[in-house]
């Protein structure tokens, strides 16, 4: 391997795992001013403290700096078989992250993530096949979290479907859970990934989870529920989704039971139906224009979106009005519209 990769790989892992007493933001602040974790970790105390970076983190990270934890944890992942991407790398797709692990192949294209509940019922797995199958004709990569039930079946589903899939799990590589998806794991990255924020020996933590469905909606194009009880992982995805501008579908409930009570919610949010068995369900129904058009790559406030789309403000005012009733777009305390990622 180029050694000045692994130089600035073992930097990365430093500036995320060993670096505590500061969150993400105040290390993305440094990152801004120093341009790589490597011209970081040679920063002066002095330079950092005109920072405001605080003097107990100074005095245990900085002062007498060292790399040998990040490569003895480099070393580790290498002797089984674990891979780093890191935030500079064209490959990275997001997410509040300076390293990610993973196992497998990275490849580029579109993903979507296909989630739900793990106490799903026969209907939820019939719909969870239906719609991998769809996506992976369309070339999409399927995404999940690997759990039991729906996320389970839907890397299935992928995979016999001859398409591809990527696992996001919310701890180390160098171990599965649950363990009955060891198999299925093996499976994936054959010709997919699995990725993990947590390196190798994090435990599967109950806060993990959050962290890991928030990487898989950053990874993802779209996001599709399955079945889901209204408080559940599955509709903490389909928030992150929305905070994200990605669109969120949900499968239309086959009964009144709470495990589709998050659909229902959903649903009444604005969410899109996937009205099975049409022959095209999943067809995203935005409409063809070029204002919801420049609203997803960026929201604009009125006077900018104007210009841009050369229509008067008047006109425009009344198109935005009418979007926003039928919730594509919505209009924040920021001054400026966004296309609604619902």
């Amino acid at each position: 391997m180029n050694r000045n990769v692994v130089d600035m790989t073992e930097h990365w892992i430093w500036l995320q795992e060993f670096v505590k007493g500061i969150g993400f933001k105040e290390k993305l602040a440094l990152l801004d001013r120093y341009s790589d974790p490597g011209s970081i970790f040679r920063a002066s105390s002095a330079e950092l403290r005109t920072l405001g970076v605080p003097l107990d983190v100074i005095d245990s990270h900085f002062t007498e700096k060292s790399l040998d934890q990040a490569r003895r944890l480099l070393d580790r992942h290498e002797g089984q078989g674990i891979r780093h991407l890191v935030r500079s790398d064209p490959a990275f797709r997001g997410g509040d992250w300076f390293v990610l692990y993973y196992r497998g192949k990275l490849v580029s294209g579109p993903a979507v993530a296909v989630v739900g509940t793990r106490s799903c019922t026969a209907h939820g797995l019939h719909h969870t096949r239906r719609i991998c199958s769809h996506w992976v004709e369309d070339g999409y990569t399927i995404n999940s979290g690997l759990a039991l039930g729906i996320d389970g079946h839907a890397h299935t589903a992928a995979l016999a479907q001859g398409g591809r899939t990527q696992a996001f799990l919310a701890h180390g590589l160098d171990t599965v859970y649950p363990r009955e998806h060891a198999g299925l794991l093996e499976d994936i990255v054959v010709g997919g990934v699995a990725v993990s924020p947590f390196p190798a020996g994090q435990r599967p933590l109950r806060h993990h989870f959050a962290l890991r469905n928030a990487l898989m909606c950053a990874w993802s194009d779209a996001v599709v529920v399955v079945e889901a009880p209204a408080k559940s992982g599955a509709m903490m995805t389909a928030e992150f989704a929305r905070r994200m501008g990605k669109r969120v579908w949900t499968v239309e409930p086959g009964s009144s039971s709470d495990r589709c009570s998050g659909n229902r919610k959903l649903l009444s949010l604005g969410a899109t139906a996937c009205r099975m068995p049409d022959s095209s369900p999943l067809e995203d129904p935005a409409p063809v224009d070029a204002l919801i058009g420049r609203l997803r790559k960026a929201p604009m406030p009125p006077d900018e979106l104007s210009k841009a789309l050369g229509e008067s403000l008047v006109t425009l005012e009344n198109r935005l009005l009418a979007l926003s009733l039928e919730h594509w777009v919505v209009f924040s305390g920021d001054g400026k519209w966004h296309y609604n990622g619902w």
